[in-house]
C-alpha cells in the first residue's frame, strides 16, 4: 500500500545542490550562524558537552571556497557558558561575534572583535546590557543596529517578553533600550529581523507557550508601534533573508505526522503574512539554528544535527535561488 501510495504522488523537484559535514568531533556542536568577510567563509558554533549546563567554548571554523574548512580559533570564558554566537559586520566593517555568556542566574551580553592584521579575536567586550538576552543583531543601512532581544523572567510556568533595543557607531558595541516590553504573549524568544528597502522591519519570533505559532512583527520607522501576526506554524531559532524581493525563512519546525523536528526553508509572503515550506534540509531529531547567506545565486545554509554516532555535526547545505 506504501509503495502504491509513493508511486501515485508526483515526485517533487529538489533546489538543494549540496549536502556536506564540515565539523564533527567528540563534543556537542550546535548553534551556527555563517557570513562571507573578505572574500572567506566565516562558520561559527557552540561546542559544550550537551545542548546546556556545562562551560560551552565557541569554535571559528573558515573557508576560501565553502568546501574545505578549517579551524581558525576556539574561544572560552571560565565560569560561562557561551551560547548562541551570531556574526555581524559592523559600523566599522569589521567582524565581530555577539555572544550570550550564561553564568549562574545571569546572561552577560558581549562581543568578539576580530582583528585583521593579526588574526586574533579580541574579547570579550561587555554590550552593557542587563538581564535580556539580545539573541540576534540586525545592522540597517550601517548607521543603526537592532535586536529584539528577550528576557525570562519566570520558568515556572515560564514567562517572556521581547524588547526593542539600538546602538549607534558613536556607542557600539553598547546597547540603548528604545521600548520594554513590546510582545508579552506566548512566551516569545528567539527572533530573526531585517529591513526592507523601504526601511520597514520584518520580524519572525518563536513563541514556546500556548499553540507556539510564530509571529511576524511588521513595523516603520521609527519603530514605535510593532503589529503582530500569527503565521500559523512553529518555527524555532529562525533566521530570515531578502534575495530580489523575496523572503527566506530557515529555522527548525516539526512535520506531521510524526512531529519530529528538521531543519526547514519556508518562503515568506510578507505582504499576505504567509508561511509556505520550501523543502526540508537534511536533519533531524536535534537540528536547527541555522546561519543562512546569499552568493552566486545560492542561499548557503548551516545549521546542526544529530549525527549517526549520536554526536551533534555542523552541516552546510546550499540552495538554488536563481
Amino acid at each position: 500500500m506504501l509503495a502504491i501510495l509513493g508511486c501515485s504522488k508526483e515526485k517533487k523537484t529538489s533546489n538543494i545542490l549540496s549536502y556536506k559535514k564540515i565539523w564533527s568531533n567528540s563534543a556537542y556542536c550546535a548553534f551556527t550562524d555563517l557570513t562571507r568577510y573578505e572574500n572567506k567563509w566565516f562558520c561559527v558554533f557552540r561546542e559544550g558537552k550537551g545542548h546546556v549546563g556545562d562551560e560551552g567554548r565557541i569554535r571559528v571554523i573558515t573557508s576560501d571556497d565553502g568546501v574545505e574548512w578549517v579551524s581558525d580559533t576556539l574561544i572560552r570564558a571560565a565560569g560561562s557558558d557561551l551560547r548562541d554566537p551570531k556574526l555581524i559586520i559592523g559600523f566599522d566593517h569589521k567582524l565581530y561575534i555577539t555572544v550570550g555568556a550564561v553564568r549562574p542566574g545571569n546572561v552577560i551580553n558581549v562581543v568578539y572583535a576580530y582583528n585583521d592584521t593579526t588574526r586574533q579575536w579580541k574579547g570579550p567586550i561587555n554590550m552593557d546590557v542587563a538581564k535580556d538576552w539580545l539573541w540576534r543583531v540586525h545592522k540597517r543601512d550601517n548607521a543603526e543596529m537592532y535586536t529584539m532581544a528577550y528576557g525570562v523572567a519566570s520558568r515556572q510556568p515560564m514567562q517572556s517578553s521581547l524588547s526593542l533595543y539600538s546602538s549607534t557607531p558613536d556607542i557600539f558595541p553598547k546597547f540603548r533600550l528604545l521600548k520594554k516590553e513590546v510582545a508579552t504573549d506566548g512566551c516569545p524568544t528567539e527572533c530573526a529581523m531585517l529591513f526592507t528597502h523601504t526601511r520597514k522591519m520584518v520580524i519572525v519570533a518563536r513563541r514556546d507557550c500556548d499553540n507556539r505559532s510564530s509571529w511576524l512583527g511588521l513595523s516603520d520607522t521609527p519603530y514605535n508601534v510593532i503589529q503582530w501576526h500569527d503565521l500559523g506554524k512553529t518555527v524555532e531559532s529562525p533566521n530570515i533573508i531578502e534575495v530580489k524581493n523575496r523572503f527566506y525563512l530557515a529555522g527548525r519546525t516539526y512535520d506531521p505526522p510524526y512531529f519530529w523536528p528538521v531543519t526547514a526553508l519556508f518562503d515568506l509572503d510578507v505582504e499576505h503574512k504567509k508561511l509556505t515550506k520550501l523543502e526540508n534540509l537534511p536533519s533531524g531529531w536535534d537540528t536547527g539554528y541555522p546561519g543562512i547567506y546569499y552568493n552566486s545565486g545560492k542561499l548557503w545554509i548551516s545549521y546542526y544535527a544529530k549525527d549517526v554516532d549520536e554526536s551533534r555535526s555542523i552541516y552546510l547545505c546550499t540552495y538554488k535561488t536563481d
